[in-house]
């Protein structure tokens, strides 16, 4: 007969015992939306604030659960904030990185304003995590996509005030049954539904490509057109004079994309958000160029997309 005594527990025994019984009630009061099951965990009395590895413990025991290792699923686990110093966590896990992201966006959307930082993470039976670094999540800046061992599906966000307000709990169920919501089918699209290809096909048959050297060929050659030397009438057509009208290069990239890929001195720099007003020959907010309409604008974008759906837009005006 062994009288050796039992085996002492440890806190981290405790912490791992004690995630697990969180994790399977969170199962079991999960509900089922479009064939995913989804359900939410609140943490707050088993952990202390910025307790992420015990939140790590509780998304390692879901994925370890046997009855969500047959369907898709998205949980979001949370702890309140204490204090107004303290934020509450957010956790997302779900079984793709698709479900994941379209939680982040809702979470980011619906937060916005109070979620002070977010990053992708990973857990491990261990419950050891791997922190993709935490990114500043300010504003509508959606979270970078990290290139160490994570797989993207789960997330975490420091929320400031989460759950101070009983509004808080509406929130999370509708990013829950947003993002399991089954996505329409893409094959299937509306009446007068266009893809962007479609799109960007019409608008090709509307415009003048030019290529980078005949672009430059163009600009170079303003100045040499030939001149009368006395002009019949005040108002002058570009017959007549054998003029052609004058030509800018537009850079509508923004800012990142500039420093990055470079830029090209003497070009005009004019953002996406505001190219027609500037080139609007009706418009107060005109550029001082932009006073006719046989101006000729070459307008060039890092991919060559948006360039093709500005000039056509150009075109009407």
């Amino acid at each position: 007969m062994n009288d050796s005594p039992p085996e002492r527990r440890t806190m981290n025994s405790v912490r791992r015992q004690v995630a697990t019984e969180l994790a399977l009630r969170a199962v079991s009061k999960s509900s089922t939306v479009d064939g995913m099951r989804i359900g939410i965990a609140d943490a707050s009395s088993a952990s202390k604030p910025n307790d992420i590895p015990f939140l790590h413990l509780i998304a390692n025991a879901l994925t370890s659960s046997f009855i969500l290792s047959s369907a898709p699923y998205l949980f979001l686990l949370t702890t309140t904030s204490t204090t107004s110093t303290t934020p509450g966590i957010l956790y997302v896990i779900s079984s793709s990185q698709t479900t994941t992201s379209r939680a982040t966006t809702l979470t980011l959307t619906k937060f916005l304003h109070r979620i002070t930082q977010s990053s992708y993470t990973s857990s491990s039976p261990s419950g050891a995590y791997t922190d993709s670094g935490a990114v500043n999540a300010s504003g509508i800046t959606l979270p970078q996509k990290f290139k160490s061992a994570t797989k993207e599906t789960e997330w975490f966000a420091y929320i400031k005030d989460l759950h101070v307000s009983s509004f808080d709990s509406d929130i999370l169920q509708s990013i829950l049954l947003s993002a399991a919501r089954t996505p329409l089918d893409p094959s299937l699209p509306p009446p007068h539904s266009k893809s962007i290809d479609v799109i960007l096909e019409e608008q090709r048959a509307q415009l003048e490509r030019v290529t980078p050297r005949a672009a430059f060929t163009e600009i170079q050659a303003q100045g040499h057109a030939r001149v009368p030397r006395a002009p019949r009438s005040g108002n002058v057509l570009k017959e007549e004079f054998g003029l052609e009208p004058p030509i800018v290069l537009v850079d509508i990239r923004p800012q990142k994309q500039r420093e990055e890929w470079g830029h090209i001195p003497g070009a005009l720099i004019v953002e996406r958000n505001v190219l027609e007003w500037r080139f609007d020959p009706r418009c107060e907010a005109r550029l001082a160029i932009a006073d006719r309409y046989d101006l000729r604008v070459i307008v060039f974008c890092q991919e060559g997309y948006t360039s093709r759906c500005v000039v056509c837009v150009l075109i009407f005006l």
